[in-house]
């Protein structure tokens, strides 16, 4: 991984301190350059969680994918447990960490992803948890309508 990604990755700050550099993404992250390419970038979101902040930046598509409910997001989670709400489907691409354990409320069981490039889908109006495991986990997130 390009070094000053990777301390962006383990640097919640760094992360959300500065806009990323799509096109440097797109060259690291291959599987999702064309949706990167095609953005530019918005406000950042952070969100508490009791132990570290979660920091997603919007991300800006004009036009808008005709798939899309909205723009995608680029993110990090920290290591830890975290419970989330959906109003569109989410479909989560992993670009970097050790791992991911998704389970969708009222469901059995869950999903585990563990390689870049790695993709879950969360159905539209659900509650889903999300346990990031060992390091820091960056993602890509499609609101699909």
């Amino acid at each position: 991984m390009n070094q000053e990604l990777e301390l962006r990755l383990e640097d919640a700050e760094r992360f959300s301190g500065t806009p990323p550099d799509l096109e440097a993404y797109a060259r690291e992250y291959p599987e999702v350059a064309q949706i990167l390419r095609t953005c530019s970038v918005g406000m950042v979101n952070t969100y508490e969680t009791g132990f570290e902040l979660i920091h997603s930046w919007n991300l800006i598509q004009e036009p808008l994918n005709p798939e899309y409910a909205k723009g995608p997001t680029l993110g990090r989670l920290p290591v830890g447990v975290f419970k989330f709400p959906t109003e569109h489907k989410e479909r989560i691409t992993m670009l970097e960490g050790r791992g991911l354990d998704v389970v969708v409320e009222g469901q059995d069981k869950g999903q585990f992803i563990r390689s870049r490039g790695s993709q879950i889908n969360i159905p539209a109006n659900s509650r889903f948890n999300i346990i990031v495991w060992l390091k820091p986990t960056l993602y890509l997130c499609e609101y699909i309508k």
